[in-house]
């Protein structure tokens, strides 16, 4: 009696099965790059389908293959943990994808893509899809997103959002606007009413210190109060180095 014809995907597993974890991740490696593409079309496509065990061999062969469809359909995984995994390979081979999916994702895959694009300092993406991130999620989350752009499109949006930013990290990624939005706003306001200025934002200030030393001295002394210095004096440090 004739035994059941095997899958080609079920063919590759039974060459990786006997292995240990790791021979096994290099084997499947090896696979993916010698496989004709319809064989690896097959093959990932019936791996995609099955347990996570399954879906998680086709993404380690799909992103060493470059195999955008099979990245992209497992960034929409039931189990977070493989959606996480696809997630930096998916930006790369496929950022247009990337943006559709992101459009509807949950806040935690949202969050991880704009750390992911803050790390690896890719504008086009954050700046192509920054105003739909404030139209649907408001404009925290886009606060969130905008240290990751372009200094065009921090400019654009500084002041409409600029009360939801961290000012620390737009001061550590974008210095000189960090600098030129506390000169504007502080020329702005009434003496008065400045010193209530530095209580909410002089750290995010002084962030920029490392970057722009003279220029975030110069806010200080045109601005600052003049009874005390502002902020955390164990941050001063930078600026005594620079002008001692």
């Amino acid at each position: 009696m004739c035994g059941v014809k095997r899958t080609r995907a079920e063919a590759v597993l039974a060459r990786l099965d006997a292995l240990p974890y790791p021979a096994r991740m290099t084997g499947m490696a090896r696979w993916a790059r010698s496989a004709g593409a319809a064989e690896r079309d097959d093959v990932l496509a019936e791996l995609g389908r099955g347990d996570l065990y399954r879906r998680g061999l086709a993404l380690h062969a799909a992103v060493v293959a470059r195999h955008t469809p099979a990245v992209v359909a497992l960034l929409g995984d039931p189990d977070p943990r493989l959606r996480a995994r696809a997630l930096s390979p998916a930006c790369e081979l496929a950022p247009d994808a990337v943006a559709a999916v992101l459009a509807d994702a949950p806040v935690w895959l949202r969050r991880r893509w704009y750390r992911l694009m803050r790390r690896r300092g890719d504008h086009g993406l954050p700046d192509h899809m920054i105003d739909e991130v404030r139209g649907r999620y408001g404009d925290e989350e886009a606060a969130v997103l905008l240290t990751a752009c372009s200094p065009a499109t921090v400019a654009r949006l500084l002041p409409e959002v600029g009360h939801a930013l961290n000012r620390s990290a737009l001061a550590r990624r974008h210095p000189d606007l960090a600098v030129d939005d506390a000169e504007r706003t502080l020329a702005a306001l009434p003496e008065g009413r400045r010193a209530t200025w530095w209580e909410w934002y002089c750290d995010g200030l002084l962030a920029a210190a490392p970057a722009r030393p003279h220029r975030v001295l110069d806010v200080l002394e045109r601005y600052a109060p003049a009874d005390r210095l502002p902020g955390n004096l164990r941050r001063y440090g930078v600026l005594l180095a620079a002008d001692p």
